[in-house]
């Protein structure tokens, strides 16, 4: 049987932002889903399916700067809404995003509100699990401790009797489990069949759901070479860099260090002279 993907997240009509919390309201129709923006300072650009959609807002996502609430907001701003239950309730938001959130209903607008602390704990977790899954595919001995205590911190040593793998494998489809809560099954027409579908109907599910695709089928796992950033992707052949900023990024360290060397050289030969 095959099992297609279908992405239907609600797009935002307005957004701001105030005491790590991300606001405003909803647009109709929901997202379209032809565009995603691919980094924080990175233009949109049109993407082919729901599956391409997924997987290049998960690559936007981990190319977030942990902590930059602006950069948060804006990549919210493309992508669309993030949990479905920061539709459902104002419990605990402070009063500047109360007071919008009663506006907005009272102008027949649907309001959302995003805890950004709870954006970066899933930036976390996704950060995490796919380092997780580069170790396992790799099956790098060195590399996979570190691993699962990225996803258990505070385990304060493996399991003697009990493989490392298995307990990997384990940590890694449990937590995806989990991050697919959001995601049910519908039925999607594509010509002329109607085929099962994953169906998403918010960011947080559909960055699992790139997860899911990817360690499915079998897409190869790398480490970002940019020194500041080393976050695990989804990799094309050849591919070195989880986003063109970090590729541009690399290209500027390699520049000046190449500078750098080449002045300690001619000092080093006036030096001697």
């Amino acid at each position: 049987m095959i099992v297609e993907m279908d992405v239907k997240i609600a797009k935002l009509a307005a957004i701001d932002q105030a005491s790590g919390w991300a606001y405003g309201t909803l647009a109709v129709p929901p997202a379209d889903k032809s565009r995603v923006p691919l980094g924080p300072a990175e233009r949109a650009r049109s993407v082919a399916s729901p599956k391409d959609f997924v997987r290049q807002a998960l690559s936007a996502f981990l190319s977030l700067r942990k902590g930059d609430d602006s950069a948060a907001s804006n990549y919210l701003r493309g992508c669309g809404l993030f949990c479905a239950t920061d539709v459902v309730s104002m419990n605990g938001h402070p009063a500047e995003v109360k007071a919008h959130w009663k506006s907005g209903t009272e102008g027949w607008r649907q309001p959302f509100a995003t805890s950004l602390q709870e954006l970066w704990r899933v930036h976390e977790r996704l950060t995490a699990q796919l380092a997780l899954g580069g170790v396992l595919q790799k099956r790098n001995d060195g590399g996979l401790e570190r691993a699962i205590r990225g996803i258990v911190p505070k385990l304060a040593k493996l399991p003697e009797k009990q493989d490392p793998y298995e307990i990997g494998k384990c940590l890694l489809v449990s937590g995806v489990k989990i991050g697919l809560d959001g995601v049910h099954l519908g039925l999607l027409e594509r010509n002329g069949r109607v085929l099962l579908a994953l169906e998403s109907t918010d960011l947080k599910s559909a960055l699992y759901l790139a997860i899911l695709s990817m360690l499915s089928d079998g897409t190869k796992l790398r480490q970002c070479k940019n020194r500041s950033c080393w976050n695990v992707f989804g990799a094309e052949r050849g591919k070195k860099f989880c986003s063109q900023r970090c590729l541009t990024l690399d290209k500027v360290h390699r520049y000046r260090r190449k500078k750098r060397l080449a002045t300690r050289s001619r000092q080093a030969a006036v030096d001697r002279a």
